[in-house]
């Protein structure tokens, strides 16, 4: 229809009705450009605002399991320092004995962390990190993963190591079997009471503790910046840039 008049505005030399035709399929054009790239946009910004949601909880999860990790080497640190301590002493003292057996903790454990990074690994595979519009949101996340990746490294190479006390709780440990009949493992010290060499094994073995024990902590502080700057621009558009 709107060819045919314009080919007969042609055909009749009607030149100002070819200008307005030209215009008006100019003017078409733009619009549903403009409508299209309103469109993409929309849909953007609201896959945007699922990828922030779903980030927010992975980021929430994580700082609270690498900071339990961090409470949990630092107990395991200061039952090792407290029992190496109690060795020391210059007399024995079962009460105290009977006290630090009951809480013994297990001293070469290395747990693993359980973090959740499915949102931001979709993210790389897809190539939609540029969904994410915050340059320091981008980096902020670059740098949990990359703490991940070097927490992962550390880790795997201290348990290659194994633990200084490995070989030796055997000399500090029995098997007690209950009234029951069901068999627990159970502890005595007095074996090692003043031995400086099982001490000075604790000792290492505590000090890859608080080696643990500060990684997990820095990796959740880590997370907790980008959790706090995520969360600021789920409350508003934009957030300080650093």
């Amino acid at each position: 229809m709107l060819l045919r008049r314009f080919m007969q505005h042609v055909k009749d030399q009607n030149w100002l009705a070819v200008g307005l035709d030209v215009c008006v399929v100019v003017v078409g054009i733009f619009l549903g450009m403009q409508v299209t790239n309103w469109t993409q946009e929309r849909n953007e910004t609201a896959l945007e605002q699922q990828y922030l949601q779903r980030l927010n909880e992975d980021l929430k999860e994580n700082v609270a399991e690498l900071s339990s990790l961090a409470e949990f080497h630092g107990k395991i640190r200061n039952n090792i320092n407290e029992v190496a301590s109690f060795l020391m002493q210059e007399e024995w003292n079962p009460d105290t004995h009977a006290t630090l057996t009951k809480r013994v903790t297990p001293w070469n454990a290395v747990p693993s962390a359980a973090l959740q990074m499915g949102a931001w690994e979709e993210l790389l595979s897809t190539g939609r990190l540029a969904l994410i519009k915050d340059r320091q949101l981008r980096e902020l996340l670059q740098k949990v993963a990359a703490s991940q990746t070097q927490s992962n490294g550390t880790i795997d190479y201290i348990r290659q190591g194994g633990g200084y006390l490995e070989e030796h709780m055997n000399e500090i440990s029995y098997l007690f079997r209950a009234e029951s009949g069901e068999m627990f493992i159970r502890f005595t010290f007095e074996p090692v009471f003043q031995d400086e060499k099982f001490v000075t094994l604790m000792l290492f073995q505590a000090s890859i503790q608080a080696r643990l024990q500060n990684l997990r902590a820095n990796q959740a502080k880590t997370n907790e910046v980008a959790l706090s700057h995520l969360q600021c621009l789920l409350e508003k558009p934009e957030c300080p840039q650093n």
